[in-house]
């Protein structure tokens, strides 16, 4: 049985992972979520000098479509809400949700890239657990049957995840 789960470890590398953070955490975050601080719609035009993750994350769905074909039969798809996440030591979103809901109705996938290596990860209600790995990977469903949420760090470090949402275009 498929899980929907794409996993892929060295997606970045240890330097670009680096690199990704270096760049843009020199940025204020937005303190608009109690768990973590962030930095929204980070695009190679605002910041040239990780201007290759933009061909990576459309690398990242094609990669997903190797795994689940049948995603190939969802039309008229983009990628929206990259954000760059800080969460501070003993922070974590440690509640269980799914990203497609009410207000974000037009969520289809959720990726995310770990940009730093801990003991912890993300926590699927079904009881899979992927932990983070610095430059890996991670892509799952959006709706209800992926039911996830953060687990905290054992280890009391900072962490930094890219995420963004496979979204349906809005017409």
């Amino acid at each position: 049985m498929k899980n929907y789960i794409l996993e892929k470890d060295n997606f970045l590398t240890n330097e670009e992972s680096d690199q990704i953070i270096n760049s843009i955490s020199k940025k204020e975050f937005i303190k608009g979520e109690p768990h973590c601080g962030y930095i929204q719609h980070i695009f190679e035009d605002y910041y040239p000098e990780i201007s290759f993750l933009k061909e990576r994350l459309f690398n990242s769905y094609t990669l997903y479509k190797k795994e689940y074909p049948e995603v190939e039969y969802l039309n008229y798809l983009i990628i929206e809400e990259l954000r760059l996440k800080h969460f501070k030591p003993g922070t974590v979103f440690e509640g269980w949700h799914s990203e497609h809901c009410l207000i974000q109705p037009f969520r289809v996938l959720n990726l995310q890239i770990y940009l730093s290596d801990h003991e912890c990860g993300t926590e699927f209600y079904n009881g899979k657990v992927v932990l983070s790995k610095k430059g890996k990977l991670l892509m799952w469903p959006a709706y209800f049957t992926h039911t996830h949420r953060g687990q905290k760090c054992p280890e009391n470090k900072d962490r930094y995840i890219l995420s963004a949402y496979i979204n349906f275009l809005r017409f």
